[in-house]
């Protein structure tokens, strides 16, 4: 619901139990987000240690290599020694670099779940806000009715009083000449 789509026809409670349980829904799933970003950084964590080894291992062959140079002028039959060692070097380069790239990839993937983590939040936040905006708004509605109603009933009241004293009025007012009319007709007609 919180996402856009369409909102069924419930009331009140069951539009707030909904949106709470896909609240317990979205918390769920940031524990787990939260939970596998943990483990992403401690695989991150591991293979920056990996790393760090292979750079070791990467220094320490650049300095066989270099001790390697010297000994085959001195002695060409440890010359294949050197190329065996060169060849590895290339082979833990290789490596380096898959190790790398994954790292970024990961670190990638990491700040996308973080990403979607907070639009997700700033969304249901909103769809909350919408909503309390929107209950706030149908109580003040029901209040603005019920003044609305309870002043029709006071007009119509007043109107009704001052029509019962404007119709008393004309009948005290009639009375008398009314009263004089049927007996000047009586009077007539004998």
């Amino acid at each position: 619901h919180v996402a856009g789509g369409q909102l069924p026809d419930l009331g009140l409670p069951e539009l707030v139990a909904s949106v709470r349980e896909e609240l317990k829904d979205l918390r769920a799933k940031s524990r787990r987000d939260t939970a596998a970003l943990a483990n992403l950084r401690d695989m991150h964590g591991a293979e920056q240690k990996e790393l760090r080894d292979l750079r070791s291992l990467r220094d320490r062959v650049d300095r066989l290599q270099i001790e390697n140079e010297e000994l085959a002028r001195a002695n060409n039959g440890l010359t294949t020694t050197v190329n065996r060692l060169t060849k590895d070097f290339g082979q833990q380069s290789d490596r380096s670099e898959k190790l790398q790239a994954a790292l970024d990839s990961m670190n990638q993937h990491v700040e996308e779940l973080e990403k979607d983590m907070v639009g997700n939040e700033n969304r249901l936040d909103m769809a909350l806000l919408t909503r309390e905006a929107e209950a706030r708004g149908r109580v003040e509605d029901k209040r603005l009715l019920h003044l609305e109603r309870a002043e029709n009933t006071r007009i119509r009241h007043e109107a009704l009083e001052v029509a019962i004293l404007m119709a008393s009025k004309r009948k005290k007012k009639k009375k008398p000449t009314r009263r004089s009319s049927p007996n000047k007709t009586t009077g007539t007609a004998r």
